[in-house]
């Protein structure tokens, strides 16, 4: 009895302390499991199929020389088909610009860094809350600890809630009857039941996801990447090594496209395969050397070793993406039960501070 009560006192404790975070992160989580279709929704124009050659006339359209502009990367929008997001640096105080385009490369919406609200800067402002608080690292390192706290604590009141095998059955129908602090306990309790098991999967998925380096050394993934090669152009031009880096797969599609730089002379290309989990960006990587058009790096989704598969499935999974729509919703779901969860232990313990 005084470890269970010790136990209590612990869950109830760091509950209360973490609250207001947690809900946060169950909040902006909900608004963000569909943010890619929500986002595309908001800017008008009709499809374009992708013509890779246009999308980099616009690119270099808009960063022409002694701009102080580069072309970082390209990522597809993941929302509407053959929709592109064109990432800009500039030389400060000029700020960097995120252009979308359509598949002809016709500018649809333009937002400068810093616009937190409009021209979709909401989406991007809600997206930075849930990863790392607006903190960057240090907010990156926060949600990881958090993720963590509310991992233990949610296995914590699994531990505390479960009944025995005869009375399962009673604890897992919720009950209206008897006074409020009976109500939220019995409610509190029975969706506990329900749902911890997939929360906690969902949660250790998140939480591994901020500390991936971390993850992919204790599992020894190989690594899927290969060192900057400096060089100088004239380099190829994107065109003509993604017709290269698709050549390997020829059903794939492309996810983004990081361009070469001044300290680094190489393509890299993101492809997503049929069947890889991620339905947004695939994992498929294909470097290829921006001055002679080689291919020089090449990994396969499909083909990669079980620990390289665990650490790229991870956000898929933590999205849901993994389970296709429906899998969405049952993520989706599980922030609408963390935010009730929260919700009915501080009414909770509210009713029975009153009742003391």
């Amino acid at each position: 009895m005084r470890v269970r009560s010790l136990t209590l006192k612990l869950h109830r404790w760091i509950s209360l302390a973490c609250a207001t975070l947690w809900l946060l992160q169950a909040v902006t989580g909900l608004l963000i499991v569909f943010h890619w279709e929500i986002d595309d929704l908001t800017i008008p124009g009709a499809h374009q199929p992708t013509d890779l050659a246009a999308i980099d006339r616009t690119a270099k359209g808009l960063t022409p020389v002694g701009s102080g502009r580069v072309v970082a990367s390209i990522w597809n929008t993941a929302g509407r088909a053959d929709r592109y997001n064109i990432f800009i640096n500039a030389e400060a105080p000029e700020a960097g610009l995120t252009v979308t385009v359509d598949g002809a490369g016709t500018i649809l919406r333009t937002r400068a860094d810093g616009e937190a609200w409009a021209n979709g800067g909401w989406m991007e402002t809600i997206i930075s809350l849930h990863h790392n608080l607006l903190l960057d690292d240090m907010g990156s390192w926060i949600i990881g600890v958090s993720g963590c706290l509310l991992f233990s604590n949610i296995a914590l009141g699994l531990t505390l809630g479960w009944p025995k095998l005869k009375m399962l059955h009673r604890a897992l129908k919720p009950s209206n009857a008897g006074p409020p602090m009976a109500r939220h306990y019995s409610w509190h309790r029975a969706m506990g039941i329900w749902v911890t098991v997939p929360a906690l999967f969902s949660i250790a998925a998140g939480t591994m996801l901020v500390f991936a380096d971390g993850v992919e050394s204790a599992i020894h993934a190989p690594v899927w990447s290969i060192d900057d090669r400096p060089g100088s152009g004239p380099y190829v031009p994107m065109p003509q090594a993604a017709q290269t880096a698709m050549r390997l797969y020829p059903v794939a599609r492309i996810s983004g496209i990081r361009y070469p730089d001044a300290d680094n002379a190489l393509y890299r290309f993101r492809l997503r395969q049929p069947g890889e989990d991620a339905r947004a960006y695939g994992q498929t990587t294909v470097y290829t050397d921006a001055v002679t058009g080689r291919v020089v790096g090449n990994f396969d989704g499909l083909a990669a070793p079980a620990t390289r598969r665990f650490a790229n499935g991870l956000f898929a999974f933590h999205t849901g993406e993994i389970g296709g729509v429906a899998g969405r919703i049952a993520v989706f779901m599980i922030g609408l039960w963390l935010a009730t969860m929260i919700i009915l232990g501080i009414l909770l313990w509210n009713a029975r501070r009153k009742r003391a």
